[in-house]
């Protein structure tokens, strides 16, 4: 059972050590002007360049993660158009740290409707910890970062307020999610492409060969239906292999549920067969040909899982909906030329040499909870 949790803001600990990497030449940032101001909740520059630099560090890690563990070229390119094809990456990233803000300082003004404020434990865990910042961060990165420790305090009770209220908010909603409207059924399944390793389709004579594949794997599997199908189909090309999924037992028009990554014709022909039995012939789809098996019609953990994370996601949105209702009710002032100044660029990166967030618990102890 997770602990019941009195202090939830995650707290910058030790504590992100900010490193300028390249790009110091840039135009220094006026960290007091007021950048945007929420309902007279008034947010200076040196927050939302705090925040942004902890956001692009943290991608930047995690790219970097992407590229050591999986060979993956996930570089930032934040210098490259964003959704937006009028903003950079980087700007769009430093733009949705501004609507971040927003929800933090709304959070703020709409905590006592939830009964929410600082504990003395809280408020003192706040000073402790901007104090830490100042003192692990150097004169020249506080200075390209133009925050003070009034600055840090401020994102860190802005934090808390939201990390509380969104509780709150999660309490009240009350969302529930049967086993039964969730529940899942898996399967395993041999996936015969019918493209080529550069993603173009198959056509004539090499589509055939494929389908000829997918029928002799078929055969033999018709042969023995319990048979590995893994080494069914190594036995007719080397290349292919079993994987096993699942899916939603039961159609449903609901988008949270029906979420399966699976193509309509392969989820049909399963449904329409018993726990163990083999869909008795290849489907074909836009993504290949597939022989299938259902192993269980009620699989519980998948269903758990299922559950768990439908709910998680009707959770947000009844968050994001919320919170998007404050946000418009809300008199917003944002002096976009000083946000400016804030530069998101693929010659201006930050790296933490410490990232560490923790939980302080009822006790008043404090427990690893993951990276700020």
């Amino acid at each position: 059972m997770r602990k019941s949790m009195k202090y939830t803001s995650l707290v910058l600990t030790g504590m992100l050590a900010f490193g300028a990497l390249t790009g110091c030449g840039e135009a220094k940032i006026d960290g007091t002007k007021t950048a945007l101001e929420v309902d007279g909740e008034k947010i200076p520059m040196g927050v939302v360049s705090l925040l942004t630099r902890q956001e692009q560090a943290e991608r930047e890690s995690m790219y970097a993660m992407y590229a050591m563990y999986f060979g993956a070229d996930m570089s930032s390119d934040w210098d490259g158009a964003g959704t937006d094809e009028k903003k950079t990456k980087g700007e769009e990233l430093r733009d949705s740290v501004v609507d971040t803000l927003k929800v933090m300082a709304l959070s703020k003004e709409k905590a006592a409707d939830y009964s929410i404020e600082l504990t003395e434990e809280e408020t003192k865990a706040i000073e402790e910890a901007a104090a830490a910042f100042m003192d692990a961060n150097s004169e020249e990165a506080l200075a390209e970062l133009a925050v003070s420790e009034d600055d840090v305090k401020q994102y860190l009770e802005l934090q808390t307020y939201s990390y509380k209220v969104r509780a709150a908010i999660i309490k009240d909603a009350a969302v529930e999610v049967t086993p039964e409207e969730a529940q899942q059924s898996s399967f395993t399944y041999v996936q015969v492409p019918t493209t080529d390793d550069n993603g173009v389709i198959l056509v004539g004579d090499d589509l055939d060969a494929k389908k000829a594949e997918a029928e002799q794997i078929m055969e033999k599997m018709k042969e023995d239906p319990t048979a590995d199908l893994g080494e069914v189909a190594a036995s007719v090309n080397e290349a292919y292999t079993a994987q096993t999924g699942s899916f939603l037992t039961t159609a449903s028009e609901d988008e949270d549920l029906n979420t399966d990554n699976y193509s309509d014709e392969l989820v049909n022909a399963l449904r329409e067969v018993k726990e163990g039995e083999l869909v008795p012939e290849v489907v074909e789809s836009v993504y290949g040909y597939y022989i299938a098996r259902l192993d269980k019609e009620n699989d519980e953990e998948a269903t758990a899982q299922k559950q768990e994370s439908v709910k998680t996601a009707r959770e947000q949105k009844a968050y994001t909906d919320l919170t998007n209702e404050w946000i418009e009710a809300a008199e917003i002032k944002v002096d976009t030329k000083a946000l400016n100044a804030i530069k998101v660029t693929d010659s201006h990166k930050w790296n933490t040499e410490i990232s560490q967030m923790e939980e302080v618990s009822e006790s008043g102890n404090a427990s690893e909870s993951g990276n700020a």
